[in-house]
């Protein structure tokens, strides 16, 4: 229930649901706010004439608390006073706060999906390979927790290892053989390896 004298109201919903809310929402030029990465401040401008967006580039799990002063805050607006107005909002909870427009945070939404989503499921990928062979996951726990560190002092590219950057076309071939009864994992290490193998395929 929204209060009838509510000045913000901040959308903090899957993005694909904004929309279809708006026609729910009574009040009338409220300072719209919604938190998506790659969804237009301009969805709300049938519905008010204040809208932004307040993007925090991060990853929440229910279970899991996290320091919100850290985290990178996005903000973008209709006006300059409202712009003040969201950077003000977004300075009060974090000390990482930026004016970036839509075009730009779609591209970090985007990067942020392959850093984190897509990292995160070749772990649930590399869980599913061990646990098929009854191996406990924590065997790797060491050397994901070692190549996390190692992206906090080096480039994505120094901190490559593996077959693929060194052009082991032995190995790959023999990992490639040993999943062709899981044509899906089979499928991911190929594509993966191919795409590190041309990046280093110069050197």
């Amino acid at each position: 229930m929204l209060k009838e004298d509510a000045e913000i109201v901040i959308f903090c919903i899957t993005d694909r649901a904004i929309e279809g809310l708006l026609p729910q929402i009574i009040l009338k030029d409220v300072f719209m706010i919604h938190t998506a990465g790659s969804v237009p401040s301009n969805v709300f401008e049938k519905w008010t004439s204040d809208f932004g967006v307040l993007y925090p580039l991060m990853t929440f799990t229910k279970t899991r608390s996290i320091d919100f002063r850290t985290v990178p805050v996005c903000i973008e607006a209709n006006t300059k006073e409202n712009e003040d107005r969201l950077k003000n909002i977004a300075e009060k909870i974090s000390d990482n706060v930026s004016a970036v427009n839509f075009e730009n945070r779609k591209i970090m939404h985007m990067a942020a999906i392959f850093a984190c989503n897509f990292t995160n499921h070749m772990y649930r990928t590399a869980y599913d390979i061990l646990s098929h062979n009854e191996f406990d996951f924590g065997i790797l726990k060491p050397l994901i927790m070692e190549t996390a560190k190692k992206i906090l002092e080096m480039s994505p590219h120094e901190a490559q290892t593996g077959p693929a950057s060194r052009h082991d076309k032995n190995i790959l071939g023999i990992h490639q053989l040993m999943l062709c009864d899981q044509p899906e994992w089979q499928k991911i290490y190929t594509f993966v390896s191919e795409s590190i193998y041309q990046h280093f395929e110069s050197e």
